[in-house]
């Protein structure tokens, strides 16, 4: 998934704009087996020259030790995280093309574009989710990362995340596959941006 800011009114929501709203990218047991080793990790590679500043947008992470329910997936407050601030957060700067790790049950957000601090560019990124291959992803179960929205208990989300694509199959299946793992990825985000029409058909159009 690709991220890139702009310099826009406080309050301005775009397709690939950041998520200000602290949140998790899974829920801790869709993401951890059940010797509480983690299974996937979320990625945050910064693309503009200037990469990921304090002020130009890079992320906010939570510490775990400040998390008093990262190991709670069932409590309430796992999904409800709004009353963090940047102040609780640690700031990941990172140089262009470097790389930002975490675990995706941590809580994080990203950070805005501040015009009247920063002398660099609006901060773009890459990210994704490395997963281990037998492991289904569930990001349904993820708190809400747009005004107004809901998470979902564990037991009632839909899975939404795309079956995993192992390394050494990434050249099998030709075109068609390939764009299918791209769109299920797209998918996977869908129900953070509803109404966006670049969704619509995608599923039906590439048989996924």
């Amino acid at each position: 998934n690709i991220w890139s800011l702009r310099d826009c009114p406080p309050g301005t929501y775009y397709i690939g704009g950041n998520f200000i709203n602290p949140h998790r990218d899974m829920v801790y047991d869709a993401c951890h087996d059940e010797d509480e080793r983690p299974t996937s990790l979320s990625v945050w590679i910064p693309l503009n020259p200037s990469g990921a500043t304090e002020s130009n947008g890079c992320m906010r992470v939570l510490p775990i030790e400040s998390d008093d329910f990262f190991y709670c997936p069932q409590h309430p407050r796992h999904s409800m995280n709004s009353e963090y601030t940047d102040e609780d957060a640690e700031k990941l700067t990172v140089a262009q093309f470097g790389c930002g790790v975490w675990d995706p049950s941590c809580v994080h957000w990203g950070g805005s574009y501040e015009a009247d601090q920063s002398d660099q560019e609006p901060r773009s990124s890459l990210a994704f989710t490395i997963r281990l291959g037998g492991k289904a992803a569930d990001f349904g179960t993820s708190a809400s990362r747009i005004p107004g929205g809901t998470s979902s208990p564990s037991d009632q989300a839909e899975e939404t995340g795309p079956k995993a694509c192992l390394v050494k199959n990434c050249d099998k299946g030709g075109p068609k596959r390939r764009l299918q793992v791209v769109a299920k990825s797209l998918l996977s985000y869908s129900h953070h941006w509803p109404g966006f029409p670049g969704f619509e058909g995608l599923r039906e159009n590439l048989g996924i």
